[in-house]
């Protein structure tokens, strides 16, 4: 779909009422502005038409996404302009924003976009209170600790791998073959399970011994090797509307699956890629 039907379909959408405002195309725009109007106010309209209406605006914010549109250079100023309009006389400023999340595990951020027409108003240090009312996910990432995970993968082992440890299994195969009627093949003595369920219990009271502790920091390491940062979102802002005001991004989800169940505009992109569609209210 060229970018002229997908704004052309934002316009009709936003001129039918949408939202409750009627719109006028601003050229110097990538997305139209809106102009205050006469028009039914969101109270007078049902939820049928609300629904219909907030639909037409997801599926064009997605078409201009898949076109490449952007109002906002998420590597450029910190606050940029994404919208201005002569027939409201307003300006849309956008601040980009990050906010963090420490814990044992690793880190956990969030950078976002405030919309607002303060410019002064929009900016702000991370300081655990409540992101303003317009904002709107720019990305979302993990950063895993690798002695945290390490340490994870150690006790993960001593709890479901204790018996496949070479170390541990020598220990027992040493037990084994102190009992009476073995004498070669420790593994196939009768009383071998009895001595691994020991060595088991004792490697978990007393892991540092040189071969067990080598063994296990080889093995957690491997477990940990795919530790670091992990990007959960990526958005692009798509849409900004000085008049109405209102803004949208389109979300790339990168994480896992389960996560999405959280999430109400979930749509397929390409390459097999999973969309989620933000709109400020």
């Amino acid at each position: 779909m060229k970018r002229s039907s997908i704004l052309a379909i934002l316009s009709l959408c936003l001129l039918a009422g949408c939202g409750g405002q009627q719109s006028t195309p601003n050229s110097s725009l990538t997305a139209p502005a809106v102009a205050k109007a006469a028009s039914p106010s969101r109270a007078e309209l049902d939820e049928a038409a609300l629904s219909q209406e907030l639909d037409v605006r997801r599926r064009a914010y997605v078409e201009l996404f898949l076109q490449g549109v952007s109002v906002f250079d998420p590597d450029g100023e910190r606050c940029q302009i994404v919208a201005a309009s002569t027939l409201c006389t307003q300006t849309l400023h956008g601040c980009r924003n990050e906010e963090q999340s420490h814990g044992s595990g690793g880190d956990h951020s969030w950078d976002f976009v405030s919309f607002g027409y303060d410019i002064d108003e929009l900016a702000f240090e991370d300081d655990g209170e409540d992101w303003p009312a317009a904002s709107l996910l720019l990305s979302e990432t993990d950063e895993c600790s690798q002695g945290y995970c390490a340490m994870q993968a150690a006790s993960q082992l001593f709890e479901d791998g204790c018996h496949e440890l070479k170390a541990v299994r020598a220990m027992a195969a040493q037990c084994a073959l102190k009992q009476p009627g073995c004498s070669a093949a420790p593994e196939q003595c009768k009383g071998f399970d009895t001595c691994l369920a020991t060595a088991c219990e004792d490697a978990a009271e007393n892991p540092w011994s040189d071969e067990l502790e080598a063994e296990v920091e080889q093995l957690s390491d491997a477990a940990c090797s795919n530790c670091g940062t992990e990007t959960v979102m990526r958005c692009t802002v798509v849409h900004a509307d000085a008049c109405a005001p209102r803004a949208a991004t389109v979300c790339t989800y990168l994480g896992d699956a389960a996560g999405l169940s959280g999430y109400t505009h979930v749509v397929d992109g390409p390459d097999g890629a999973k969309l989620v569609v933000f709109e400020t209210e």
